[in-house]
C-alpha cells in the first residue's frame, strides 16, 4: 500500500512519521511522487507575487450592491397555499361517506352488495346459492364501517391534552 498524498506532503515539509519514512525508502513510486511534490512547491515558489489593483475592492463592492434584490413571489405562494387549504378542507368534508356504499348514497356497503342481483348462470348449483346466502346474511349482521371523519377531538375528564 502507498502512502497518501497527506502522507508524502508532511514527509516533503519534514514531518513524517517514521513508518512514512521506512516505506518511502523501499517504494520507489513513492518516492518519485514525493519528488514530483518537491519540484511543484519549488516551481510554485519561483512564481512573481500577484498584487491586486488598487481599485479591485471598490469594483467588487459595486458590484456587490448594484445587484438587485431578488423578491419573493408572495402574491403567488399565498395564492397556492389559500388553494390548497381549500382543497384539503373539501376533501376532509367529503369524506369517504360520499362513497357508494354510504348511508346518505342508499345503506352501508353491505346492503348495497346484497341488494344486487346475481346474474344468472347456468348450471349453479343449489349449494353455493346457499353459501352465497350465508355470506350475505353475515355481511349484514357484521357492525357497520366506522363514520369516515378523519379528525375526531377527544379529551379525557382532567386531562387538558387534545387527541
Amino acid at each position: 500500500m502507498h502512502a497518501t498524498t497527506e502522507q508524502l506532503l508532511s514527509a516533503r515539509d519534514g514531518a513524517a512519521q517514521a513508518s512514512v519514512e521506512t516505506h518511502l525508502r523501499a517504494c520507489a513510486a513513492c518516492r518519485g511522487e514525493l519528488e514530483r511534490l518537491r519540484r511543484l512547491q519549488s516551481r510554485m515558489k519561483a512564481l512573481p507575487p500577484l498584487r491586486p489593483p488598487h481599485d479591485l475592492w471598490g469594483t467588487v463592492a459595486v458590484n456587490a450592491v448594484s445587484r438587485p434584490a431578488r423578491r419573493v413571489p408572495w402574491a403567488a405562494i399565498t395564492g397556492f397555499a389559500a388553494s390548497f387549504a381549500l382543497a384539503m378542507v373539501l376533501i376532509v368534508q367529503m369524506g369517504p361517506e360520499r362513497g357508494p356504499g354510504s348511508p346518505g348514497n342508499g345503506g352501508n356497503p353491505t346492503d348495497v352488495v346484497a341488494s344486487t342481483p346475481a346474474p344468472a348462470r347456468a348450471g349453479a348449483t343449489p349449494e353455493l346459492l346457499q353459501q352465497s346466502r350465508s355470506l350475505e346474511a353475515t355481511l349484514r349482521a357484521m357492525p357497520a364501517a366506522p363514520s369516515g371523519k378523519f379528525l375526531q377531538l377527544c379529551r379525557t375528564p382532567g386531562d387538558p391534552t387534545i387527541l
